[in-house]
């Protein structure tokens, strides 16, 4: 099993595997698998089947998400103008590491600031998602919950 991206040249001799062997990444999964590329793609699609006069509603299946610090500016606005929490989550770390909900414009613009100020300093600053948060979420037992589903996908085309 291989944890990185394969690679494949199309211009030297194509890699073979051994009819033991399987590859269990795609080239480029991260598009898929990373917060920050998810949402780029989600609206990249969104968008394209809105071209093609299809259902854009299909790709409703994630929260309204922000890159930031680079759409920091769009989602002041959103957040003056319709309210409402929201969750920010680093889009490098897993398992709840940096997230932190925000619900008023002076948390983003103060967020905003400290990014900048850390950037210009040379800090490792991590960029982060900010997704409307689910007020009432579906509880079991009264405690939230995450389902992890995995398919075998035989390929994709973002």
């Amino acid at each position: 099993w291989v944890h990185d991206n394969v690679t494949y040249n199309v211009t030297t001799q194509p890699q073979r595997l051994r009819e033991n062997q399987r590859v269990n990444h795609f080239p480029n999964h991260v598009e898929l698998t990373r917060k920050d590329l998810l949402a780029k793609n989600v609206k990249r699609a969104k968008r394209q089947a809105e071209k093609d006069g299809a259902d854009p509603s299909e790709f409703d299946f994630i929260p309204k998400t922000y890159v930031l610090p680079g759409e920091g500016q769009m989602l002041l606005r959103e957040v003056r103008e319709k309210g409402g929490t929201w969750i920010m989550k680093p889009i490098g770390r897993a398992q709840g590491t940096g997230i932190f909900l925000v619900n008023k414009v002076k948390q983003i613009e103060d967020w905003l600031k400290r990014r900048g100020t850390e950037a210009a300093e040379n800090k490792l600053s991590d960029d982060y998602v900010c997704q409307r948060y689910v007020d009432d979420p579906y509880l079991v037992d009264d405690r939230k919950f995450d389902m992890r589903i995995y398919v075998l996908v035989l390929s994709y085309q973002p």
